[in-house]
């Protein structure tokens, strides 16, 4: 026999030929090949298959013909530039929980990064995880306009930007900063219309009742970006599932035909929906 030192190497380690030699076959669901990440300064090895199968963005780039995608050793990781190692750890914990049948419980801040990155990289089932994990919790209504304007979460513009307008506060420097002055102004001419409707003895219940529908007719007239139509599927009807799902409360007052006399229907809502 040959020594080992003197044998010829061999060319045939293709997946083909290993199974030939050794009589085994890889299955063709459960053989999953890893990438090397690297993020920052920290490396990342985890199963390929999960952002090929997930993601258009890592599809088109590992299945692209004539390409040669880093990642397969250490020596060279595939790297993504411009983004956070502390937001891909929680990308990670998401798609590769820790334990099978509870999953880590995240912040809203947490779930932003989730998120982001979903989007960037269009992980369509994550980003709507992330969404519908994050719209019924209670976070502050600048935050959730910032965030639904960044990622386009559509379905949380209208309901956060009826509740900035009903705070008894008007927006700190610190809020107009984080929206932008021309946001900002429009804001607050949205919070005129609407007070204005009030004074003209004019229900305005986020749309849900029939008067309600002025409402939507004042965002689409200054917030032409969102899109937001008259009768916007986006906001679910009261008694609905979806309704339920995305975090409102049926207040009592849909269920009465007419405001009370002396009554501010629309500070009632919002009283009735924060409990």
């Amino acid at each position: 026999m040959t020594p080992i030192h003197e044998q010829k190497p061999r060319n045939d380690f293709s997946a083909e030929a290993s199974g030939s030699r050794d009589g085994l076959t890889e299955d063709e669901f459960y053989y999953f090949e890893s990438v090397i990440f690297q993020v920052e300064d920290t490396l990342f090895k985890v199963p390929r298959h999960h952002f090929e199968q997930n993601s258009v963005v890592f599809r088109d780039m590992f299945t692209a013909p004539g390409t040669s995608i880093d990642g397969r050793t250490r020596e060279r990781p595939l790297r993504l530039d411009g983004i956070s190692k502390a937001d891909f750890r929680l990308f990670l914990k998401v798609i590769f929980p820790k334990h099978f049948l509870h999953r880590e419980a995240f912040s809203f801040s947490e779930w932003v990064s989730v998120l982001k990155l979903s989007t960037i990289w269009e992980f369509n089932a994550v980003r709507e995880l992330a969404i519908s994990t994050m719209t019924p919790m209670e976070i502050d209504p600048v935050s959730k306009i910032e965030v639904a304007r960044a990622y386009q979460v559509d379905q949380w513009f209208c309901p956060a930007l009826l509740q900035l307008v009903e705070e008894p506060q008007r927006p700190l420097l610190q809020d107009v900063n984080r929206l932008g002055i021309a946001f900002t102004l429009r804001v607050a001419e949205l919070r005129g219309r609407v007070a204005g409707h009030r004074r003209q003895g004019r229900a305005m219940e986020l749309g849900f009742m029939a008067d309600g529908q002025q409402a939507l007719t004042f965002i689409h007239e200054l917030f032409p970006e969102v899109e937001v139509k008259l009768s916007d599927p986006r906001i679910p009807k009261p008694d609905s599932e979806a309704f339920m799902r995305q975090g409102w409360k049926q207040p009592a007052m849909l269920r009465v035909k007419k405001p009370r006399v002396g009554s501010d229907p629309l500070r009632a809502l919002f009283e009735d929906l924060r409990t």
